[in-house]
């Protein structure tokens, strides 16, 4: 095989994984929950800085219940 492609391949998959997790997703989960886009992904991000990994994991359903 041709490592050009290869190496064209993988970046075109991380482009596309970037995409999907920080434009995608945010407004699918924010659609379902009633959630504005913007805020979404503060609550990932801030989550994601005190807590880390389970922050970014568990930030959206713990705004959710509060947000009942």
């Amino acid at each position: 095989t041709d490592l050009s492609m290869v190496a064209k391949v993988l970046v075109v998959f991380f482009i596309e994984q970037i995409i999907e997790t920080r434009v995608i997703s945010p407004l699918v989960v924010g659609n379902r929950l009633k959630m504005h886009p913007a805020t979404t992904i503060i609550v990932m991000l801030g989550a994601g800085s005190v807590w880390g990994l389970w922050g970014v994991i568990g930030g959206i359903p713990i705004y959710a219940v509060m947000k009942i």
